[in-house]
């Protein structure tokens, strides 16, 4: 069973390729990016200007100041808090899928 959370941004265009989901199957929880996310959202919650520039292999998703990261990160921590055991987060964007 996966349980799928929406993270709040908005989706400009109806073809979802602009998304951002967080999806747990109780042993990971994958942060999943649409590839055409608008610049000013990866900014502000991975610190980088574009998703090619993501490590998704290194990548520590760090709280930063400002909402959208805050909210992220709100999230996978109700998400950890309600399992018996850590799960990690595993980043990955449409284009790598």
């Amino acid at each position: 069973m996966f349980l799928v959370y929406d993270v709040g941004y908005l989706c400009l265009f109806s073809d979802g390729f602009t998304s951002v989901f967080i999806v747990e199957n109780g042993l990971s929880m994958f942060l999943w990016l649409g590839h055409n996310l608008n610049p000013e959202f990866v900014e502000e919650v991975f610190g980088v200007s574009s998703l090619a520039q993501i490590n998704i292999e290194t990548c520590v998703l760090l709280e930063l100041d400002n909402p959208r990261s805050q909210r992220i990160n709100q999230i996978i921590s109700k998400v950890r808090s309600q399992r018996s055991h850590y799960i990690q987060v595993i980043i990955f964007h449409q284009a790598l899928r």
